[in-house]
């Protein structure tokens, strides 16, 4: 997986410019890719939540918590409306493949924004192998913004740890 992220300085990140970006990296997915690609949104009302801890059960009530604060799943990009932006307090857009897709292997690609940097969008293409054309079109797309390496994500990390006293 490669990840990127683009900033503001002053600013926060505005429905126009998340579907800006969102359209655009559906575009260099489908590019990158050779076929169609299906865009979705999805709209929090808290941040998303990740980590790698694999105990029993935390993975599995991080992912139920996570889907409990969706409050919109949108796939047509004139629904995300600025009264809708505003209510969200973290936003994704996911580029994947089509069902009807007769390629082989997973494909997708998120950027995330609002969460933890409000005035930041975190970028993520997984396999890293076509992430490129993604990647320079972004930042040629926002190039005033500051370019990251993703390290710095929107959403809260939960890292592992240890059962040891």
């Amino acid at each position: 997986m490669n990840a990127w992220s683009l900033s503001k300085i002053f600013t926060k990140v505005t429905a126009q410019e998340f579907k800006k970006a969102a359209e655009n990296l559906k575009t260099s997915m489908e590019e990158a890719c050779g076929e169609e690609m299906l865009l979705s949104y999805e709209l929090y009302s808290e941040p998303w939540i990740v980590t790698v801890a694999q105990q029993d059960g935390i993975n599995s009530k991080i992912a139920n918590d996570n889907v409990r604060k969706i409050f919109a799943r949108i796939t047509d990009p004139k629904e995300l409306t600025d009264e809708l932006w505003e209510k969200a307090r973290y936003a994704r857009a996911c580029v994947t493949r089509l069902e009807s897709a007769t390629q082989a292997g997973p494909v997708s690609a998120t950027v995330e924004a609002k969460g933890l940097r409000p005035k930041q969008m975190t970028f993520y293409v997984d396999p890293e192998e076509l992430s490129g054309l993604a990647e320079t079109s972004s930042k040629l797309q926002f190039r005033s913004w500051l370019k990251g390496s993703g390290y710095e994500a929107n959403h809260i990390f939960i890292p592992v740890f240890s059962q040891r006293i």
